[in-house]
């Protein structure tokens, strides 16, 4: 990265040794008297440049860290998941909004997913969509251990769901 800036500078450097070429910028100002300083000085043209070179280098090293400028990584499913818990709490206990879309962006990241997808079931039985409820819990039900104590409550959750489809 840091030969982006130094490839910055001299072209900067450039761009002001053109300046001092006749006729060079000839149309990009309507008026020769901006350009007449550093036509009569070189040295003000270079000096412009060298400051503009050395002000970029000077902002690379206060950055210290140029990776520091990427955005940030998005975070894992995991993650994703307690902060939907953590909005929903907040909202009442409501998985709608912000919460559904934190839980369908932790789906896409890893779709076996087993919280995000007993709180996307959730989710979509709370709006009254039953079938997408039951898809959700079904998946989970197909990947979660066999004698895990969340397949016995998502079962339940399954059974519900079921009566109240049939109810429809």
């Amino acid at each position: 990265m840091p030969w982006l800036f130094a490839l910055g500078g001299l072209a900067l450097v450039g761009l002001c040794w053109i300046a001092l070429l006749p006729g060079a910028l000839q149309g990009l100002w309507p008026r020769r008297a901006a350009v007449a300083p550093l036509r009569a000085s070189p040295t003000l043209a270079l000096g412009l440049g060298a400051g503009l070179l050395l002000w970029t280098g000077a902002m690379y090293l206060s950055i210290g860290n140029p990776a520091a400028l990427r955005p940030p990584a998005m975070p894992d499913a995991d993650a994703l998941t307690e902060d939907a818990v953590t909005l929903a709490i907040r909202q009442g206990d409501r998985l709608a909004g912000a919460p559904e879309a934190l839980i369908r962006l932790a789906l896409l990241q890893q779709p076996d997913h087993a919280a995000a997808l007993a709180l996307a079931g959730s989710a979509r039985f709370e709006q009254g969509d039953f079938a997408g409820a039951l898809a959700a819990w079904r998946h989970l039900l197909a990947v979660a251990p066999a004698d895990s104590r969340l397949r016995a409550e998502i079962a339940g959750n399954v059974a519900e769901a079921e009566a109240a489809l049939a109810q429809r």
